[in-house]
């Protein structure tokens, strides 16, 4: 065989290997990229469909008292955060008491006559415990 020959068969393999790893290196750079927003979307989506409403507003010198509403809308919730006059609660509600178009108690001592109260949505670990932006706010 001609060594010429030889070496066009070589030069064309290595192009060939260049081209392949170049293609898995680009693939590997996309796909990171596309799983990463797909993840920020899904979490995007969960804080959406989880509808949270203040009902009920009780406020007098030693307590607030007020109930949570859920919307209709799947998501995953592990927990709502309250926050009282700009500061948050150390009890938060957990979403075992709070089913799709559940309702639930909350209650807090000692809280001297409330004048703000806010909840947000906290997703679960799928999606890395991500706090919501406030879902409602009451202003008594």
């Amino acid at each position: 065989m001609n060594k010429k020959a030889q070496a066009q068969i070589i030069t064309t393999v290595l192009i060939i290997l260049l081209v392949l790893a170049a293609i898995v290196i680009v693939w590997q750079v996309v796909n990171t990229t596309v799983k990463e927003s797909t993840e920020q979307i899904e979490g995007g989506t969960d804080c959406v469909t989880i509808g949270l409403e203040i009902q009920d507003v009780d406020v007098t010198a030693t307590a607030t008292s007020f109930k949570v509403k859920r919307s209709a809308g799947a998501g995953d919730l592990n927990t709502i955060v309250v926050v009282i006059d700009g500061v948050v609660q150390d009890t938060e509600i957990p979403a075992s008491e709070l089913a799709e178009l559940g309702t639930t108690d909350f209650e807090t001592y000692p809280v001297e006559a409330a004048e703000k109260i806010e909840i947000a949505a906290k997703l679960g670990p799928n999606n890395n415990n991500k706090l919501c932006q406030t879902a409602d706010t009451h202003t008594v």
